[in-house]
């Protein structure tokens, strides 16, 4: 076999391979970030923050409104990893119950919420109460990081 033929193969296996992971990535996407909350007695504004390498104010966010109509909210997202996120659960004072949040093929509930999500601004306590993070908004913009990168799962080449 030549080097001019084996340059050919190798480019045509490359570009089969690019075709097979675009073709996966825009088969998942978009991706979407799903809080499920305790229903309240008013809708409020849920607010999504991504970073995805720029840090957290270099994005536009992402909204969602809920609590009275809906109790489950979802962000779609247009990436697949994001290296972390701020979420503002609400916009006023008083108590918000977050039952999940789920991305990708991870969910996270109670102590695992805690422990992920921390508080950042106008929150006054968190706590594992049931299973579920109870906050307490002290303010009118609540706010709560995980800095943790957040990965949708990846698929293996058998698997395609």
């Amino acid at each position: 076999m030549s080097n001019r033929t084996a340059i050919t193969i190798s480019s045509c296996v490359f570009l089969a391979l690019l075709w097979v992971s675009l073709e996966v990535t825009f088969r998942e996407a978009p991706h979407s970030f799903v809080v499920t909350i305790a229903p309240l007695a008013y809708d409020a504004r849920f607010e999504l923050f991504l970073d995805i390498g720029r840090g957290l104010y270099a994005q536009p966010s992402i909204v969602s409104y809920g609590g009275k109509s809906a109790t489950r909210m979802e962000f779609e997202l247009p990436v697949d990893t994001v290296r972390g996120v701020r979420l503002d659960p609400g916009s006023r004072t008083g108590r918000i119950v977050i039952e999940s949040i789920e991305f990708g093929a991870q969910k996270w509930v109670g102590a695992e919420l805690l422990e992920r999500f921390k508080p950042v601004f106008d929150i006054s306590e968190s706590k594992n109460e049931g299973g579920f993070l109870t906050i307490m908004a002290s303010g009118g913009d609540p706010q709560r990081l995980s800095q943790s990168s957040l990965v949708v799962r990846r698929y293996s080449m058998d698997e395609l």
